[in-house]
């Protein structure tokens, strides 16, 4: 698969001691990006350290954040900017969720989805944004869910969530034009980590079992870096539904099945 060209570009993952969060790290890291890693706690986020460094990838800093308070947001932002003094990619990826019907799920649990899903991304590109529209460079992925556009039982709470923030980011996409700052979402279907432990204990037909074809974390984190890259400059605004299509393909994700279909 085609190197990525990141070199020395400063990348803020958030939720990244697991799931999409630590496989995007490794591969901005295989880019070469400089990974500042952000997490509930520095000591989750060993592991994925330690995993970039194995692959000869550079972690400038790790950031323990509790992404349930926009103070902590906003302060993770203005710490990364202080100990790099930039930061050219904006991941968003840390998020929350509960299942459940309204009589089965209190409002606490929707407003602890929309502080995680929402308000803290949205905390974040506030406070990112002066920084990056004064270098007039930086991109933000939005990590939202198909789960925006597909809606099911026990699933109200958390679409409301994943539909606010990928509305955000499109009404950032003509806020930003002409500022040289890309923002685009993407929107991951089921895929083989702890949520998709959740939902399976939720509905699956198999309680807590997951399929053994739903994709790996490292689907995601593919498509997800080279978004970041100058690769898809083209695709601003966009929300990427992750499947077999155009964009997956220029990713790099689909050569055999491509190569077959020519």
């Amino acid at each position: 698969m085609k190197r990525l060209e990141l070199d020395g570009r400063i990348a803020l993952v958030t939720g990244a001691a697991r799931g999409i969060g630590r496989a995007t790290a490794l591969e901005l890291a295989r880019g070469g990006a400089v990974l500042a890693l952000a997490g509930r706690s520095e000591a989750s986020l060993g592991d994925t350290a330690a995993a970039v460094r194995a692959l000869g990838g550079t972690v400038g800093s790790l950031h323990e954040a509790d992404l349930a308070s926009a103070k902590a947001a906003t302060g993770l932002a203005g710490t990364v900017l202080a100990r790099h003094g930039r930061l050219d990619i904006l991941v968003n990826n840390a998020g929350a969720l509960t299942l459940g019907r309204p009589e089965e799920l209190a409002p606490g649990e929707l407003a602890r989805m929309l502080a995680v899903n929402v308000v803290a991304p949205y905390a974040l590109m506030r406070a990112i944004l002066p920084a990056m529209k004064a270098r007039s460079a930086g991109v933000i992925v939005n990590i939202s869910s198909i789960r925006a556009h597909l809606p099911d039982k026990g699933f109200g709470a958390y679409c409301a969530t994943k539909a606010g923030l990928l509305a955000i980011t499109q009404c950032l996409h003509r806020e930003l034009a002409g500022t040289g700052v890309r923002v685009l979402a993407l929107s991951p279907g089921l895929t083989a980590t702890g949520m998709a432990d959740a939902v399976h204990a939720y509905s699956g037909p198999q309680a807590g079992t997951v399929p053994e074809d739903v994709p790996p974390p490292e689907r995601s984190a593919r498509v997800i870096a080279w978004l970041a890259s100058d690769e898809a400059a083209d695709l601003a605004g966009a929300d990427v539904i992750l499947q077999f299509n155009a964009v997956t393909l220029r990713a790099g994700l689909e050569t055999g099945l491509a190569e077959r279909a020519a």
